[in-house]
């Protein structure tokens, strides 16, 4: 199911739509300071929910913030509890987590 899905990348937006290009999908995270994003939401649709979507989504902030040399925050719960179970990033996270 996941390879019938597209992929759009935006500066504080990751999303990912279905074949009738509906978004099932979606990380946000803005750059709150200077190399500093935040991530501030993340939705996964019911169809999807329970296949790992929501770690990629948090997977995909990590990849782009090592591109650009960026630390990662949270408010979201989701991203939160992402970084607390998978302490292998800690050192892009930013430490007041």
């Amino acid at each position: 199911m996941l390879e019938n899905l597209t992929d759009k990348l935006s500066e504080e937006a990751y999303e990912l739509y279905n074949e009738q290009e509906i978004m099932v999908a979606q990380i946000l995270f803005p750059k709150i300071e200077k190399n500093l994003y935040c991530i501030t939401h993340t939705f996964v649709d019911p169809s999807l929910r329970g296949m790992g979507v929501a770690a990629e989504l948090v997977e995909k902030v990590i990849e782009v913030a090592r591109l650009n040399g960026y630390q990662i925050t949270a408010t979201c719960s989701y991203a939160r509890s992402y970084f607390a179970k998978n302490p292998n990033d800690i050192y892009i996270i930013k430490s007041d987590l």
